[in-house]
């Protein structure tokens, strides 16, 4: 299969990606359709069980940028790309829904005036509730400061065909407390899994 995908890529009718995917696939025993952006992609053809993502102590399994739908990874790159440039002290008001940004700047002020600033995000769960279809999502969400933490949830929605965050349920002020003791780690409830 790779020959011929070798020869098509050279008349122009396949790109050198797909070429690579293919070789990789045959390399370690996979069917050539699997996607290798898939998290099982990796694992020998004849693992055992199914694979279960890395799980936070606090809100539950998280959903990586890999893994999980299309949706889900936009839902991903837009919290961690707000929550980076929140980091830095910065508000990406581009990415807030456009009938929110005067709130959150009021908003975010103190946070950013107190330095209640993360320098970590985990992301959980992420719904898409309601009967709006993929058009709202709610991810759940710990962002760690220094020296504390903090849970909620961010409230998105599409906007001229693109997530935007509509709002943020959390207390930025946990972040500058300091964190209650972690709780004993657990490799098999805390880490990639295959069961």
């Amino acid at each position: 299969m790779v020959a011929s995908l070798v020869a098509t890529a050279q008349e122009g009718e396949a790109d050198s990606a797909e070429v690579a995917s293919v070789a990789v696939a045959e390399q370690i025993g996979r069917e050539p359709d699997r996607d290798p952006d898939d998290a099982a992609f990796w694992l020998p053809p004849d693992a055992p069980g199914d694979l279960h993502p890395p799980r936070d102590q606090k809100i539950g399994p998280l959903v990586t940028a890999a893994g999980g739908t299309r949706e889900e990874r936009l839902v991903v790159r837009r919290v961690r790309a707000f929550v980076e440039r929140l980091s830095e002290g910065d508000l990406d008001t581009d990415a807030v829904a456009a009938s929110e940004r005067a709130s959150f700047r009021r908003r975010f002020r103190v946070v950013l005036d107190r330095a209640y600033l993360p320098h970590e995000v985990r992301i959980g769960t992420i719904s898409f509730p309601g009967n709006r279809g993929e058009s709202q999502a709610v991810a759940s969400i710990r962002l760690f400061g220094d020296p504390g933490d903090a849970r909620g949830s961010v409230y998105l929605v599409r906007e001229e065909g693109r997530w935007v965050i509509e709002d943020i349920a959390l207390d930025f002020s946990l972040l500058s407390e300091p964190a209650d003791p972690p709780d004993p780690y657990r490799p098999g409830d805390d880490g990639w899994s295959v069961r």
